[in-house]
């Protein structure tokens, strides 16, 4: 505890039965000037009184010690205390503010001086700074909240916890005293331009409706008396409850979703590869590269399963019409046995997929489905063949049109929850492999799923660890929340488990490497909002600079105008990847080139990395004269302007220079096809 040196506190405290209380300072080597001890020597039964000393702090003492409470020769009984206070006295009373940190037990009746005055100031240096802060409101679970009745009485034992206490229900006192608080937070920080938002609390309940329904009575609060409206929002420790909270419309005032999810502890690939597990499994096939990814699902035909593999829990899809899933199989040797008349030659695995799980409106089926759209008869061909094609809308030879009813096809725009299986009923022998997965909507935009199964560690490639989740879950993506969403906690670990930045490999990235495609990844069309949790690699190394970088160079788009969308970009070369989005009405546009060789884990192993020279393309956009920005991506400077002139609906353009690293480019239009080209026959 600090406070001003050469002045006089009162130190007193509310005791009831038995003991006394001290301080460090009461140890015989501690100086006369602030040794204090406080004794009150009581027996039997007391009423409650209260004691107090004053001390002097002297030139030299810059903290006070710490305080113990201790009982000597006690056989029997209880001793009460209620409060212990430090306040600086002027000679008469005492003045000024507390200087203890939860000095009343009773924490919930009263508003503590000193955590205020904390968050007073980091509020104003941020709202100086331009900088936003998102404040955490409750403690998850805490411990009073937890032992008070609806009537606000005392009630459990010392371990006895049911959070549903604290996930506080109108009309009782738990949730009057948060309602206290949560006025308290409007009145005393609710002007604040340091605030970007209010967090409830730290990783709740995933899947506590008790949780949702308190968040969403903490946004209507917000918006009912704060002024300002702050957006509200709450986290939790593990998953993405998707359908049950955040595209759940009884849960409207809880404004944007938030995700914690950190690269370690199992989470090595993105999307689907990362839910493979026993019996299948990815592997190389040199033989067959679709796609170019080299991976596919293994399917052993003896080993019997009716569902695998799924797709992540949190995949979402809206939009009326025929949502279509196709994929690519092929089998050596793969035999089965089916039932009702089917021959066995139909014995072959195939994809499961389930709309609606566990909901009175669930539908599934199979693809390819049988002839008759009943997902419990054989309808894949078993045997030996090459790579085929498989689509929801054909039985197995993909010309036969499939029954309506097998198909996936949505009545309606609302929100719908859908999984995708592996499924092996009927196999015997043989093996088959799966590939190149895909979920296309009725407008024709392609899900992300990684339905290629690409196994590029999310461990070792910082850029695909926050462009795969954005592309999933983000505010614009096709199976996200269609809100903003923001990934409050990240970070990157092990494979098996997460002890910090500075105990594994990254320490070893001095420049930054793994932070500076981290950052610049999320120039990506998904739109999620990354918030980086371990700074120690970061403070260690200063590597500040990759922030501004960043922000120099979007500085002045306007993402907020509604009309980005993404730039479809499309690269002459594999290792080189185009991400970014475009506005297509004003004809702009901005993308982060990266070989994608450049990793921090190649770069602190010397793995030599090939210089790419290539084309990138992007299409849809209208002929005219274009003025091109080339970055450097590290300094943040524009290295290079150049015009060029597109006649067609595409634009092509070669990187200036071979690259091993990055660059970024911003494009305008500056003319209209129309206006130039009488200028140019001149």
């Amino acid at each position: 505890m600090t406070g001003p040196r050469n002045t006089a506190y009162p130190y007193g405290f509310t005791i009831r039965r038995g003991g006394w209380l001290g301080d460090s300072c009461a140890d015989p080597a501690a100086t006369a000037s602030n040794s204090v001890r406080l004794t009150d020597f009581v027996t039997g039964t007391t009423p409650w009184h209260e004691i107090s000393r004053t001390f002097t702090t002297g030139s030299s003492d810059y903290f006070l010690g710490n305080f113990y409470l201790i009982l000597e020769n006690t056989t029997g009984g209880d001793a009460f205390v209620d409060e212990v206070s430090v306040r600086e006295w002027d000679g008469r009373r005492a003045v000024g503010g507390e200087v203890l940190w939860k000095h009343r037990f009773a924490y919930h009746l009263y508003f503590d001086d000193r955590p205020a005055w904390r968050w007073d100031y980091a509020l104003e240096k941020a709202a100086h700074a331009g900088v936003l802060i998102r404040p955490v409101v409750l403690e998850k679970n805490d411990w009073i909240a937890n032992h008070l009745a609806a009537d606000g009485s005392w009630i459990g034992g010392y371990y006895d916890l049911d959070n549903d206490r604290f996930y506080a229900a109108p009309n009782t006192a738990v949730r009057r005293y948060h309602e206290y608080f949560w006025r308290y937070l409007i009145a005393r920080w609710g002007h604040s331009r340091g605030v970007h938002s209010w967090e409830l609390l730290n990783e709740g309940d995933p899947f506590n409706g008790n949780h949702y329904a308190m968040a969403d009575a903490f946004g209507q609060f917000m918006r009912r008396h704060n002024p300002s409206r702050h957006l509200v929002t709450t986290s939790h420790w593990h998953s993405f409850p998707m359908a049950e909270l955040w595209v759940n419309a009884d849960y409207s005032h809880v404004d944007y979703a938030d995700i914690h999810e950190y690269a370690c502890c199992g989470m090595l690939y993105a999307g689907w590869a990362n839910n493979i597990d026993y019996p299948l499994a990815t592997e190389d096939r040199p033989a067959y590269v679709y796609g170019g990814t080299g991976h596919a699902v293994r399917i052993p035909g003896n080993v019997q399963f009716y569902n695998a593999g799924s797709t992540p829990r949190h995949l979402t899809i809206r939009g009326a019409g025929e949502w279509v899933i196709r994929y690519r199989m092929k089998a050596e040797a793969f035999t089965g046995t089916c039932d009702y008349g089917i021959p066995n030659t139909f014995a072959g695995p195939r994809l499961m997929w389930i709309l609606d799980h566990a909901t009175p409106n669930e539908r599934s089926n199979v693809v390819p489905t049988s002839a008759s759209g009943q997902s419990f008869l054989c309808s894949a061909p078993a045997g030996t063949y090459d790579w085929r094609t498989f689509d929801s809308r054909y039985l197995h030879d993909g010309s036969t049109p499939a029954p309506i009813s097998a198909r996936l096809i949505l009545s309606d725009d609302n929100f719908h929850t859908l999984s995708l299986w592996f499924q092996n009923s009927f196999g015997t022998g043989g093996t088959a492999w799966i590939d190149e997965v895909e979920l296309i909507a009725p407008d024709g935009r392609v899900a992300y799923l990684n339905g290629s199964f690409d196994r590029t560690s999310l461990l070792e490639d910082s850029a695909l660890l926050t462009a795969a989740l954005s592309w999933q879950i983000g505010g614009r993506a096709l199976t996200g929340p269609r809100r903003p969403v923001t990934r409050g906690e990240v970070a990157i670990g092990t494979a098996s488990d997460y002890r910090g930045d500075a105990a594994h490999d990254q320490s070893r990235d001095k420049q930054g490497i793994w932070l500076h495609n981290f950052i610049w990844s999320q120039i990506n069309a998904g739109g999620l909002y990354e918030l980086y949790w371990d700074a120690e690699n970061i403070r260690r190394y200063n590597l500040y600079p990759h922030f501004k970088a960043y922000r120099d160079f979007m500085d002045g788009i306007p993402l907020n105008n509604g009309r980005y969308e993404d730039a479809r970009a499309i690269t002459a070369h594999p290792d080189l990847r185009a991400w970014g989005q475009a506005d297509r009405s004003a004809q702009r546009a901005h993308l982060w080139l990266s070989n994608r060789q450049h990793t921090w884990r190649n770069v602190v192993d010397n793995v030599a990395i090939a210089p790419i020279s290539s084309t990138v393309t992007i299409p849809d956009m209208q002929p005219g004269l274009y003025q091109v920005r080339w970055w450097n991506t590290y300094s943040g400077t524009v290295t290079l302007t150049q015009t060029v002139v597109s006649a067609g609906n595409v634009i092509t353009l070669w990187l200036p220079e071979p690259i091993t690293q990055d660059v970024a480019l911003q494009l305008e239009r500056l003319w209209e096809h129309r206006l130039w080209l009488p200028l140019l026959r001149h």
